[in-house]
């Protein structure tokens, strides 16, 4: 059964708030079908997604936020994903153990062309358009634990992004690495160099936990020098603390 997060164990037996009682039910094997996801290779979804941000924009908003890591494809098989006929099409024969980083290409050219469109069309409305910089998964080695939250057999090419100015704003975004990682992590190091070459603001994601260091971590930021900002992620943590 594809749960989307890998390994994780889910109780079945626990009380139902609810109170509704039913059945639980097994099967063995694998999903007959894959989760259903959106691929940028395809022209109607790139039109889709434009269409998603003509939206926002017709309401009236300040920007638009781009995040490759999220909920929309979490799944325990993410290397299955890529070889839909729009992809397929634009292989140049590629085969056997090159075939993955082939598809890579294709779909992260694909992707690349959509950041295109979509920094068009915000920049002609007078908005301003911010990308999620993953240090997590723009690396050679991501944690594997995290790759359920990230389509595989695609390349984001981030430095092209940067090099071809469609951020106007960054986000240094960590989960899995601690932390400390956005001061002393190389890949962390080099996207921040990379933007602020290029005079692009860089804020920084922090997901909250019941802790008590923040205040440090603020400073830490605030006194570093090279940072405009700080996300507190996420509403859900808000409502947690008493």
């Amino acid at each position: 059964f594809d749960l989307g997060f890998t390994r994780n164990p889910v109780t079945l037996d626990a009380p139902n708030a609810s109170g509704k009682r039913g059945l639980v039910a097994f099967a063995r094997g694998r999903n007959e079908y894959l989760p259903g996801a959106l691929c940028e290779t395809e022209p109607a979804v790139q039109r889709f997604w434009l269409s998603c941000i003509r939206e926002m924009l017709d309401a009236g908003v300040d920007g638009v936020d781009f995040r490759e890591e999220n909920h929309s494809t979490h799944t325990d098989y993410p290397d299955e994903y890529g070889f839909n006929t729009a992809v397929m099409k634009q292989l140049k024969g590629a085969r056997g153990p090159g075939l993955p980083a082939e598809i890579a290409r294709v779909r992260g050219a694909a992707y690349t062309t959509f950041l295109r469109k979509a920094k068009r069309l915000i920049a002609s409305r007078g908005k301003r358009m911010r990308i999620n910089l993953n240090v997590d998964y723009y690396r050679p080695d991501p944690p594997p634990h995290r790759l359920l939250a990230y389509p595989a057999n695609i390349a984001f090419d981030w430095h092209k992004w940067v090099e071809d100015g469609l951020l106007d704003e960054a986000v240094i975004r960590i989960f899995a690495l601690p932390f400390d990682a956005i001061f002393t992590d190389p890949v962390a190091q080099d996207m921040v160099v990379q933007c602020r070459q290029r005079g692009i603001p860089i804020v920084v994601n922090r997901y909250l936990q019941p802790r008590d260091q923040y205040l440090a971590e603020f400073r830490r930021v605030h006194e570093d020098g090279r940072f405009s900002g700080f996300i507190l992620y996420e509403t859900a943590s808000f409502l947690a603390f008493g």
